[in-house]
């Protein structure tokens, strides 16, 4: 096992069972959540989703299983990776806007539930990428989805930026300690 195989075999495990944990903490709280809270739950999901996804295709490559006789559990893994890590950009900016709209101590504005809206646009390419992951040949996600890789660089640059500066200035309008 390689150092990239044995961090990315870590990574992944602990990636996908990090935001579970979170989460059952998260419930075991109170059983009725406040709308940030089911976002912080839905948002660890799919970072556990994410990672699972990636962590079954590390596996196949760590124990040597057959491509072609696994493909429908591989294109799930995928399917699984691909919706997550889509839905995450989208989540984020959702639970940002939450996030400063509660620092100011109101709720949400109208433009800021349209920018809600707006934030999922990019989850309507699962209409197109998930479908060619499972059409023809079994290969790995990024080859199969390489024609859609700048686009979605671009919305998470885009996504972590609005994140950054939001951070920023609700930090700004926090009292200090």
């Amino acid at each position: 096992m390689t150092l990239l195989e044995a961090l990315q075999l870590i990574g992944y495990s602990l990636g996908a069972v990090l935001p579970l944990w979170m989460g059952y903490l998260l419930f075991k709280q109170r059983l009725e959540l406040v709308p940030i809270q089911r976002l912080l739950l839905s948002l660890g999901l799919c970072m556990a989703g994410w990672h699972a996804g990636n962590l079954v295709i590390t596996l196949r490559s760590l124990l040597g299983v057959d491509v072609a006789r696994w493909a429908p559990v591989l294109r799930l893994a995928n399917t699984i990776a691909v919706i997550s890590i889509t839905l995450c950009y989208s989540l984020l900016l959702h639970v940002h806007i939450h996030l400063w709209a509660g620092a100011r101590g109101r709720s949400l504005t109208r433009i800021e539930r349209v920018r809600i809206y707006l934030s999922y646009i990019p989850c309507l390419f699962l209409f197109v990428t998930v479908p060619r992951i499972w059409m023809g040949s079994y290969q790995p996600m990024i080859a199969k989805l390489s024609m859609f890789l700048l686009p979605f660089a671009v919305w998470v640059i885009y996504s972590l930026a609005v994140v950054a500066i939001t951070e920023l200035l609700v930090a700004r309008r926090s009292p200090s300690s």
